[in-house]
């Protein structure tokens, strides 16, 4: 096993559709911040974690429930995946918490085992982490 140091940059985007204009100026802001925060991220975390990287990067993505207080569940609607019905850029992950509230991310970028970015479509709660 090696021990690799991941940097996992959280960016989360908050706005409302109220019109298809204000869809596709809300998507090009969505990808600007996107490509901004690779460069010049607003918060980064570093830690060294005694894993491969491949089991790391799905226990991130996949196994929310496992990390993050109150979580319970995590599933995936790969709709609109760049890969039919596969975890990838483009698929929608919801987690539901215990109160059944739930936190739903698009995946904008999907890069496995390195990276994954998302935008948080719905948020009606804070995921506090154990």
């Amino acid at each position: 096993m090696k021990s690799f140091s991941y940097i996992f940059v959280l960016a989360a985007l908050f706005s409302f559709y109220f019109y298809s204009a204000a869809a596709e100026l809300e998507e090009e802001f969505i990808q600007q911040e996107l490509a901004r925060t690779q460069f010049d991220p607003d918060h980064t975390v570093t830690f060294e974690v005694n894993a491969p990287s491949d089991f790391v990067f799905e226990f991130l993505i996949r196994r929310v429930a496992d990390y993050a207080n109150d979580a319970v569940s995590v599933k995936f609607d790969h709709n609109n995946s760049l890969t039919q019905d596969r975890l990838d850029t483009g698929s929608i992950r919801i987690t539901t918490m215990e109160n059944t509230e739930q936190l739903v991310q698009r995946i904008l970028l999907f890069e496995p085992p390195f990276s994954y970015a998302y935008y948080m479509i719905k948020k009606h709660l804070q995921l506090k982490f154990r």
